[in-house]
C-alpha cells in the first residue's frame, strides 16, 4: 500500500472539518461534526472506488492509482515546452480548465490523479464525475447533489451544493464531456458550467474531453493539451509497469529499431501498454499499425504472462479463439450501426450477442459472452449497469477486421458506398484500417474510382479555382465554399478529405483580415449565398502565385500512378503449382 493511500484518512478527516460547517441544516452540519470517523469511513470507500481501478495491464484486481501511475506532461502554450502538472493549484491560467486528449492519452486517469491530490493536500473535496452516467433528462445539479448524498450518506440538497460550491470547498472534476451524445444535454450542461463559473469563482471546474468539442471553444473553460511520450517517458512508463531494467531496454531497443508508424503509435499510456502485454505475452513486436491491433484479442484473452509464472484463468465459455473474435466483431459492427454506441446497457448487450451469434449460425449463452467479454478479454468494460468499448479505436479497428472478411460483392458495395461523402463520414477511421489491411480491395474499388473520376471531371486547376468562393456567413466569419457542380464533392469523398481538405490550412497564411473558416461547405450552387468578390479574388490569386491547388493535382496524379503500379504487380497471367506453370483463363 503506497503512502499516499495511508495518508488519504487523515487528509479526508480535515477537509470535513472544513465542510460540515457549511451545511445550511444545522441538525446535519452537527450529525457530520460528532461522527466524523463514520463520515471519513464512508468517504473514504467512495474514494477507494475512484482511485482503485482495474487497469489493461493489471486487471485481476483494482489496483490503487499511485502504485502505477506516471505523471502526465501538459501543453501550455504552444511552442512551450510540456510541463509537468500534479495538482489544480500549478495550473494558474485560468479557473476552469479542459483537459484535452485523443484516444489512449490518459485523460481519466490524470484527472482522477489530480482529484486524489486535492485531497491529499487538503484543499478541497474533490467530485469525480463520469459525464457519461448521467441519465436522460437528468439535470447536472441534480447528479452531483446525488453523488454528495451517496458520499455523505444523508440528502445533500442544491443548496448545500451552492454554499459549498461559493466558498470553494467543492472542486468539480468533468470526466468525458465528449462522450456526451445528446446536443440538448451538452446545452444545458454548457449552461450549468457558464452560471456556476460566474457566480462560484473560488470552484474551480475541470472537464476533460477529446478535442474540438463545445466545451473547447466556451470562453470560461481554458484548453490545455495532454503532451505525447517522448523517447523518456516512453522508458520511465515501461519501468513504472514492468520494475525490470532488462525488459525497458529490451524494448527500448525495439521501438527505436521499429517502423515511423509503430514509433509514432507509442506515444500514449494505452498504446505502450498494449505494446507491453503483446511482448510479454506472445515475445514479439508488432510490425505495422494493423500488427499491432491484430494482436490485441489474442494477447488480452491468453494475458498470462510468458516471462513469468502462467496463471490459469477461469474461463467463462468454451469456444474457439477464432469463433469469438468473430462474435465480437459482429457485435462492434451492430454496435455501430445500431446508434454508433460505445456505452450501453445490458439489455442492448445482450441483444446485439444475440444477432450476432445468429448471423453467424452458432448458439451461445449471451450472458457467458458477456462475462468473457468484460472479465476475461476486457475489450469491454462493465461500470455498474452500464458496458463501454474501452476505447472508440477497439470498435473501429474490429469492425475494419471484419469488412476485409466479407466475400468480394459486399466488399465492393461497401468501397462504392463509401465513396459517397454521406456514407464515409461515418467509417473514416475504419478506412484508414482497411488501407492497409486490405489495401489491394481498398485502391481497386475505392481509391482509383474516386481519383479517375475526380481528374476526369475537374478538367483542370484554372476550373478548380475558379469553382472556389468565399462567402459571407455573418459579420465577422467567412466560409470557404467548392461550388463544383451538382453534389461533385458528395461523389469524391476520398479526393475530399486526403486533399482538398488541406487548402483551408494553406489558405490561413493568407492572413486576411477577418477571413475565419468555420466550415468547408460544398454546394450545388450559389443560390441565396453572398459571395465576397474582394477575398474570392485575393484567395484564388494566392492559390495560383503559390501553386497550392497545382501541387494537389500533381499529388493526386503520382498516387494515381503508384496505385496503379501496385495493382500491376498483382496481376498475374501464370502461376507455379509445384514447380508446373499454370496459366490463368
Amino acid at each position: 500500500m503506497t503512502s499516499s493511500f495511508i495518508l488519504l484518512k487523515p487528509a479526508l478527516s480535515k477537509i470535513i472539518s472544513k465542510i460540515s460547517p457549511h451545511i445550511i441544516n444545522f441538525a446535519r452540519a452537527k450529525y457530520i461534526e460528532y461522527n466524523v470517523d463514520k463520515t471519513v469511513g464512508l468517504l473514504e470507500q467512495r474514494a477507494e472506488q475512484i482511485f482503485k481501478v482495474r487497469t489493461i495491464y493489471e486487471n485481476r484486481k483494482p489496483t490503487f492509482i499511485g502504485e502505477f501511475y506516471y505523471p502526465t506532461k501538459i501543453l501550455i502554450d504552444d511552442g512551450q515546452a510540456p510541463r509537468l502538472i500534479n495538482c489544480l493549484n500549478e495550473i494558474k491560467e485560468q479557473n476552469n480548465i479542459v483537459i484535452e486528449g485523443t484516444v489512449g492519452h490518459g485523460k481519466s486517469m490524470f484527472m482522477r490523479h489530480l482529484s486524489l491530490n486535492e485531497i491529499l493536500k487538503e484543499s478541497t473535496l474533490p467530485i469525480f464525475f463520469e459525464l457519461r452516467k448521467l441519465n436522460k433528462d437528468e439535470e447536472l445539479i441534480d447528479a452531483l447533489c446525488s453523488y454528495l448524498t451517496d458520499l455523505f450518506d444523508f440528502e445533500i440538497e442544491k443548496k448545500d451544493f451552492y454554499l459549498l460550491a461559493r466558498n470553494g470547498s467543492l472542486s468539480l472534476f468533468l470526466d468525458g464531456f465528449d462522450e456526451i451524445s445528446d446536443i440538448n444535454t451538452v446545452n444545458n450542461i454548457i449552461r450549468y458550467l457558464e452560471s456556476w463559473s460566474v457566480r462560484f469563482p473560488h470552484m474551480r471546474i475541470v472537464c476533460s474531453s477529446r478535442p474540438d468539442t463545445a466545451i473547447q471553444k466556451n470562453p470560461y473553460f481554458y484548453t490545455l493539451k495532454i503532451s505525447e511520450y517522448d523517447n523518456t517517458d516512453q522508458k520511465n512508463f515501461i519501468y513504472n509497469l514492468t520494475k525490470d531494467n532488462h525488459i525497458t531496454t529490451q524494448l527500448m531497443d525495439k521501438i527505436s529499431n521499429g517502423s515511423v508508424d509503430i514509433q509514432d503509435l507509442l506515444r500514449t499510456p494505452l498504446m505502450l501498454t498494449f505494446f507491453l502485454k503483446t511482448y510479454e505475452v506472445k515475445l514479439k513486436t508488432p510490425i505495422t499499425l494493423s500488427d499491432f491491433y491484430s494482436d490485441l484479442f489474442d494477447v488480452l484473452m491468453n494475458r498470462h504472462d510468458a516471462l513469468k509464472a502462467p496463471f490459469h484463468r477461469t474461463r467463462f465459455i468454451e469456444i474457439e479463439e477464432r469463433v469469438l473474435q468473430n462474435i465480437f466483431e459482429e457485435f462492434c459492427l451492430y454496435s455501430k450501426e445500431e446508434g454508433n454506441k460505445l456505452s450501453f446497457d445490458h439489455k442492448f448487450f445482450a441483444n446485439g450477442l444475440e444477432k450476432s451469434v445468429k448471423l453467424l449460425g452458432i448458439s451461445v449463452d449471451p450472458k457467458n459472452l458477456i462475462n468473457e467479454f468484460t472479465k476475461n478479454i476486457c475489450l469491454i468494460l462493465q461500470d455498474g449497469v452500464q458496458y463501454s468499448f474501452i476505447h472508440k479505436s477497439i470498435q473501429e479497428f474490429f469492425i475494419a477486421n471484419l469488412i476485409k472478411s466479407f466475400d468480394i460483392e459486399s466488399i465492393k458495395d461497401f468501397y462504392s458506398k463509401m465513396r459517397s461523402m454521406e456514407y464515409s463520414s461515418e467509417y473514416v477511421v475504419e478506412l484508414q484500417f482497411l488501407k492497409e489491411m486490405d489495401k489491394l480491395n481498398y485502391i481497386k474499388f475505392y481509391l482509383l474510382p474516386s481519383l479517375n473520376g475526380f481528374i476526369e471531371k475537374c478538367i483542370d486547376e484554372d476550373f478548380f479555382i475558379n469553382k472556389m468562393h468565399i462567402i459571407v456567413a455573418d459579420e465577422s466569419k467567412h466560409t470557404l465554399l467548392f461550388e463544383l457542380g451538382n453534389n461533385f464533392f458528395t461523389e469524391y469523398a476520398y479526393v475530399y478529405r486526403h486533399y482538398i481538405s488541406s487548402v483551408v490550412v494553406d489558405l490561413i497564411l493568407l492572413k486576411e483580415p477577418n477571413l475565419y473558416f468555420k466550415k468547408i461547405f460544398c454546394g450545388n450552387d450559389l443560390n441565396g449565398l453572398v459571395v465576397d468578390p474582394r477575398k474570392t479574388s485575393t484567395m484564388r490569386k494566392y492559390l495560383r502565385e503559390n501553386s497550392i491547388i497545382h501541387t494537389i493535382f500533381e499529388r493526386m496524379k503520382q498516387d494515381l500512378a503508384d496505385a496503379e503500379g501496385f495493382l500491376a504487380v498483382k496481376k498475374r497471367k501464370t502461376f507455379r503449382v509445384r514447380g508446373q506453370e499454370v496459366s490463368e483463363e
